[in-house]
């Protein structure tokens, strides 16, 4: 038998981890967002104050800002930190997709079950 004609095998309390499970993951990647920010900003204030990151001797522009260091920061150092953060959101952000797409599909066989379930009691009720 299927689903349609058993039910779906779903409890609310699979449905409730699942949601607290999104919920969880939306928060680490809000979190993680927030760091990858302040620590880009804290990057653009070293290169702005510090004339060891001036390129060619001068305040760098803030299209240099914006476009370089943004991205690398000041070092290598830098670079490979943020690489690491946005490796880290990214992961966050594909298992929080993976799990609104786990709790939609049981959404959807819930839906699914009580529109065949409807159909079928209207079906009695006519004969």
């Amino acid at each position: 038998m299927s689903f349609l004609e058993e039910g779906p095998d779903i409890s609310f309390d699979d449905m409730y981890n699942v949601w607290l499970e999104v919920a969880r993951l939306e928060e680490l990647a809000s979190n993680q967002e927030s760091i990858i920010d302040i620590t880009r900003a804290g990057f653009k204030k070293v290169c702005l104050e510090n004339n060891q990151f001036w390129p060619l001797g001068k305040p760098p522009s803030m299209e240099y800002l914006k476009q370089v260091v943004h991205y690398v920061g000041n070092t290598r150092e830098d670079g490979e930190y943020l690489d690491n953060m946005e490796r880290d959101l990214l992961k966050y952000k594909k298992e929080l997709t993976e799990a609104k797409g786990a709790l939609d599909v049981m959404h959807e066989k819930l839906r699914i079950f009580q529109t065949k379930s409807a159909n079928a009691r209207k079906a009695l009720v006519m004969e």
